[in-house]
């Protein structure tokens, strides 16, 4: 399972809510926003997927750096 496509789908979909949030965002709503439209692109399908430990871990690092990026933490 290549999950590139999904990847870049999901940082995209973050990437475009984060520029309409603007620099003073509510941290809540990104949040909200964040399950709410950019989890469900990561997880499509994801029933079908066979995962490796390899593949759990990049998908915890984006879902991570997600948060990240709205908390600003480094």
């Amino acid at each position: 399972m290549d999950l590139s496509s999904a990847l870049r789908k999901f940082f995209g979909s973050f990437n475009n809510i984060m520029s309409v949030l603007g620099h003073g965002w509510d941290e809540l709503l990104a949040v909200h926003l964040l399950k709410t439209y950019c989890l469900p692109v990561l997880l499509y399908s994801c029933e079908t997927w066979y995962m490796t430990s390899s593949d759990m871990h990049k998908v915890n690092v984006a879902w991570n750096n997600c948060f990240r990026k709205i908390f600003n933490a480094c």
